[in-house]
């Protein structure tokens, strides 16, 4: 189990063309491992603020995820889902995804994710100069 608070000193003001988001974000977090499967979770929330002249606009956000994950022989699938919330906002988010890492230096995976009407492949192949 883990928590942790994070707070970006920002002075949420306008440097140029970008502005600095004062945030303070609290994470909570933990995951178990037993045999070839594991459970992670983790939830933040926290406000972040910006301020545009004399007036200071606050929003609160919320992500969470829960992972489920298991090794397969050279291998590992893993399902996810993915919750985010900033202000009214809603956002939900899957993914699947499975890596394989036979004896050698290569390394290839597959991930699918889908969020909203959004769907992406992910394809990777990996190669290790160090073994």
């Amino acid at each position: 189990m883990q928590l942790t608070h994070i707070d970006n000193r920002s002075d949420a003001e306008e440097h140029g063309e970008l502005y600095n988001w004062e945030t303070r974000f609290d994470i909570a977090g933990a995951d178990y491992t037993i045999n070839d499967w594991t459970l992670a979770a983790e939830s933040g929330w926290g406000p972040t603020i910006i301020r545009v002249g004399p007036a200071a606009y606050t929003t609160k956000l919320v992500a969470n995820y829960l992972l489920v994950s298991r090794r397969l022989g050279n291998g590992r699938a893993t399902l996810r889902g993915d919750a985010f919330i900033s202000g009214p906002t809603h956002h939900h988010a899957l993914t699947a995804a499975y890596f394989f890492s036979p004896p050698g230096k290569l390394r290839t995976g597959i991930e699918l994710i889908s969020t909203g009407n959004q769907r992406r492949v992910s394809l990777e192949l990996r190669y290790s100069l160090s073994q």
